[in-house]
């Protein structure tokens, strides 16, 4: 019996990573602002049908699964596009060739690096939109609730961008970015430029940030946020999500030390340092949540892909039975040691890596 975190809390480093990138400012959608009077906008406790999660996805299905969207990356797509490309290409070569398949891995490596090392400067600063339409909604309940949407769309929310598009980077989609409705059913389906025929410019990733869900209210403890994805692209990366934020946990009491009509000082006033650490736990739970959204679970892990390579470092996955953190024995697929190993310190506390 092998041992697994089921909610893991690794880093993922999906793509290659440059921790000093020029963040892209975050674009934001709401289709409550288009209306003035709060008629026809999706209510928030709508019933809503059950988003894609990837424990759908059949992880042992290529890029031709019916749940993976295709996104443009330019005519000669994807570098892992590439690179699958090249090996199919190989293995039709070396069936009727036997001096090409004596010599194919030593010539794969070649072929391969070089369209990943051509490839290395397709990589640019992660760029995010925010449709907050099921947020915003939270706004008409109360003062106390506008309140609290505004810290998180005005500062919250921008600031975990900004942390993100430091730190990550992609191959960028080089038309407007198009979410299926059935996988994320968040925001409004009619007004949001996410499900439109011309989708969201700008934009590697779409998060629908909405508040209080059922999660909020789950168990004893006091969730402060949750997220996922539920949107692919055809290499498996995430390219769009959820977060939702659970308003009561968020302490107004340190948000009433913003000064009331610039929330964070960005014209000048300098916060106090309570409200400043407030604001930077807050920034710091986002930035953790959204983690999960680019694939920090266990469902994520067996698809990660090896730069170096180009393909999936879980190649044939299995079924295995595990025990996870919670101490709770489930079946679930096991990644490749190369993306998750077991440790345990002298003093014998069990950790992953």
């Amino acid at each position: 019996m092998t041992r697994l975190p089921c909610a893991s809390s690794l880093l993922l480093l999906l793509l290659p990573v440059a921790l000093c990138l020029t963040p892209e400012e975050p674009t934001f959608f709401s289709a409550v602002t288009l209306q003035n009077d709060g008629t026809n906008v999706p209510i928030h406790d709508r019933p809503r049908t059950r988003p894609r999660r990837r424990e759908d996805i059949d992880p042992k299905s290529g890029a031709d699964s019916p749940l993976l969207n295709y996104v443009n990356y330019g005519k000669d797509g994807h570098p892992y596009e590439q690179v699958q490309r090249h090996y199919q290409q190989r293995r039709l070569s070396t069936e009727n060739d036997s001096n090409i398949k004596n010599n194919s891995s030593e010539d794969e490596i070649v072929a391969t690096g070089r369209i990943l090392q051509e490839a290395q400067s397709s990589f640019q600063p992660l760029r995010i939109h925010f449709d907050t339409t099921e947020l915003d909604l939270w706004s008409m309940q109360s003062t106390y609730t506008a309140q609290l949407v505004e810290y998180l769309t005005q500062q919250v929310l921008p600031q975990m961008a900004k942390a993100w598009s430091s730190a990550l980077s992609v191959v960028r989609v080089m038309e407007n970015l198009r979410i299926d409705y059935n996988s994320c059913p968040f925001g409004d389906p009619q007004q949001s430029p996410s499900f439109s025929e011309q989708g969201v410019p700008n934009a590697d990733l779409v998060i629908y940030v909405t508040a209080n869900s059922d999660d909020c209210y789950r168990g004893s403890s006091r969730t402060l946020a949750s997220a996922f994805s539920c949107s692919w692209d055809q290499v498996d990366r995430p390219i769009a999500g959820s977060i939702d934020f659970c308003l009561d946990a968020i302490d107004l009491a340190s948000i009433d030390q913003f000064p009331s009509t610039n929330i964070g000082g960005v014209d000048g006033d300098a916060l106090n340092p309570e409200a400043d650490k407030s604001l930077q736990l807050a920034v710091g739970r986002a930035v953790h949540e959204l983690a999960h959204v680019l694939g920090v679970t266990s469902a994520d892990m067996i698809f990660f892909y090896d730069s170096t390579t180009g393909l999936r470092r879980t190649i044939n996955p299995q079924m295995m039975e595990v025990t996870c953190i919670d101490r709770q024995r489930r079946e679930l697929y096991v990644p490749d040691k190369s993306v998750l190993q077991e440790k345990y310190s002298k003093q014998g506390v069990r950790s992953f890596e």
